[in-house]
């Protein structure tokens, strides 16, 4: 029906589709109407085939995503451009036919389509997005035309059925080697693709940059060679890759990207060589089987997650070029017994230790100026840290779920004020951690307490016990942090 259509103007003498608002399992779209707007279908849930005019010119970002029923569109040779995240998410959806007018097909324009099992892309297109085909579980195969001079990053990533990618031997600017996808010369990994099945693979001698998400969801790879002359390993290269156990990263590696390892749950042990000096967020995300991992001595910076949920490590050594350990740096490492932090890092980032449950002493150097919120929340082995007096901020929480925990710091520190403020046992004797394996028994802390509601113990225990279980909430919230933060400082 007509009704369930908004369109305006376009403002180049066409109609724009701006929403449509029925709810019929098969849509025709009325004819005269040249663009879909962005999100014009966005998540129709009951829409299970749609007819477009032949006035149909561009189809908008986003504008069929998740439209989990969608199993037919014909797309009518008028059409020019697929936007960005145009069909995300149509996990219904078996085939689609491009037409020979289409020149570009947007990022992640097709990703999550799981029943994908046929894509014809045409001899006009010269440019595929960014994870175009990400998570097109059921796509087996692909033929990329020659036209084809520029293929995003991540374009076939997590494509789990994938097995065969096809190019023409007279193409200028790809080669494919064994069903892997290479640039023309042989010195970007594009693709692996995920449905080979290969326990084991070595890359060739001339690859110099391991593509973003070029080995992503290979679930049977368990070993591979990366070659001395690699520079560059990209974001989410080796994501998912849950049986990989061994892999050599080389002297010349310089960055590791974000999520590169995310996953590898089975990686047990990885070497960082010291021409390493970035590694991306969330590099080592989850991989719960990593006991041991060296710190190259060039890094300056423990990024945001990089080994959060790694619950088998037990040790790591800090370099002395750290100057920063980012949000949620070592979360829930369950097992991390012990970890020495360098005197040149000057802030620890919120969430930073999180749930580090093995966790019993920590030394906090004088170098560092800030603790951020809920740094060491929920670490319930810890029973001493030392705070020096160069501290001059504590976020809301740090200490939460810390039950046995005394903090040594200075008379006069601002860390004896949050200790008081915050009904924390603190020290202001000599913090002096008993030597490894050996157990003593430790003397009562000196101790104070300032209080100028007493009744309002209870409710800081309540509210700080609350920021412990909401962690990772108020790491990405840090307006509400402060809110609550300057309200309690009001009470006291």
């Amino acid at each position: 029906m007509a009704e369930n259509f908004i369109t305006e103007e376009n403002g180049k003498g066409g109609l724009l589709l701006v929403k449509y608002t029925g709810a019929e399992t098969t849509v025709t779209v009325p004819n005269g109407i040249t663009e879909i707007g962005v999100k014009a279908f966005y998540q129709c849930k009951t829409i299970m085939r749609v007819v477009l005019p032949n006035s149909v010119t561009s189809i908008g970002s986003n504008a069929f995503s998740h439209c989990s029923a969608l199993r037919e569109i014909n797309l009518p040779t008028s059409v020019a451009t697929i936007g960005k995240g145009a069909f995300y998410g149509c996990s219904s959806l078996t085939q689609i036919n491009i037409p020979d007018s289409v020149t570009e097909v947007g990022n992640l324009a097709f990703a999550g389509c799981k029943s994908l099992t046929q894509i014809n892309i045409p001899a006009s297109v010269t440019k595929i997005g960014d994870s175009t085909f990400f998570g097109c579980l059921s796509l087996t195969k692909i033929d990329i035309p020659d036209s084809v001079t520029s293929i995003g990053d991540g374009t076939f990533g997590n494509c789990s059925s994938l097995t065969q990618i096809n190019i023409s031997d007279t193409n200028k600017d790809f080669k494919v080697i064994d069903s892997v996808l290479f640039d023309y010369e042989i010195k970007q990994l594009i693709c692996f693709p995920a449905g080979l099945n290969l326990k084991s693979y070595k890359l060739p001698d001339s690859v110099t940059s391991i593509g973003e998400g070029a080995f992503n969801g290979c679930s049977s790879l368990q070993q591979t060679d990366i070659p001395s002359g690699v520079a560059f390993i990209g974001d989410s290269a080796f994501r998912d890759c849950k049986a990989l156990t061994q892999i050599n990263i080389p002297d010349g590696v310089t960055k590791i990207g974000d999520s590169a390892f995310w996953g590898c749950s089975l990686l047990a042990q990885i070497d960082l060589p010291d021409s390493v000096t970035k590694v991306g967020v969330g590099a080592f995300w989850n991989c719960k089987a990593l006991t041991k991992i060296n710190i190259p001595n060039n890094l300056t910076e423990i990024g945001d997650s990089v080994f959060s949920g790694c619950k088998s490590l037990t040790q790591i050594n800090i370099p002395d070029s750290v100057t920063s350990i980012l949000t949620n740096a070592f979360w829930s490492c369950e097992s991390l017994t012990k970890i020495n932090i360098p005197d040149r890092v000057t802030k620890i980032g919120d969430c930073a230790f999180v749930s580090c449950e093995s966790l019993a002493q920590i030394d906090i150097p004088e170098s560092v100026t800030s603790i951020g919120n809920s740094a060491f929340s929920n670490c319930t082995s810890l029973t001493q840290i030392n705070i020096p007096d160069s501290v001059t901020s504590i976020g809301f929480g740090a200490f939460a779920n810390c039950p046995n925990l005394t903090i040594y710091t200075p008379a006069g520190s601002y860390a004896e004020e949050y200790a008081k403020e915050n009904d924390i046992t603190y020290s202001n004797g000599e913090f002096s951690p008993p030597a490894a394996d050996v157990v003593e028994e430790v003397a009562p802390p000196k101790a104070t307490s300032r209080r100028k509601h007493p009744w309002l113990a209870a409710l800081l225990l309540l509210l700080l016990t609350s920021a412990a279980l909401a962690a990772l909430y108020f790491c990405y919230n840090t307006d509400i942090v402060q809110s609550i933060t300057d309200y309690i400082h009001s009470l006291l």
